[in-house]
Parts: structure tokens; sequence; C-alpha cells
């Protein structure tokens, strides 16, 4: 999916990431800033603000993420 969908996905709770993210996503917290994100691991070791770049927004390998049951 391209980032506009990513982007739909993450305002309605679901996670993001991109194809190569082994392991990594993105959440959309409440108060949250366009372009500024939570990256989380699915292993619980990771939490961190993260920045939209340019290859990000014109890359078409976002895809959901399922995590603890929930997508």
């Amino acid at each position: 999916m391209r980032f506009e969908e990513a982007l739909q996905a993450l305002r309605e709770g679901k996670f993001v990431a991109r194809a190569d993210w082994y392991g990594l996503y993105l959440i959309m917290q409440p108060g949250d800033r366009i372009l500024e994100f939570e990256a989380n691991s699915i292993h619980g070791n990771i939490s961190r603000t993260w920045r939209v770049e340019s290859s990000d927004l014109l890359a078409e390998d976002w895809k959901l993420v399922e995590i603890g049951g929930a997508t």
C-alpha cells in the first residue's frame, strides 16, 4: 500500500510497517503530530519517535501489521 493508505490505517488505530522493517511497526497515539509517530518492536524492546522521510512518502511497500491479535 502507499503511504496515504498507511496513514489512514494509522488514524483508524491500526499498526503499519514498511516491508523491510523486520519486527518494527508504527502506531499513532492520540495527539501525535502528523509525520511523527511512535515506532515499536514486536519484541517489546524498542519505542522511539519516528519521522517520515521522502523515501517513505513515495514507497508503495507499506503493510498492515498484526500485533497480539489486533491489526
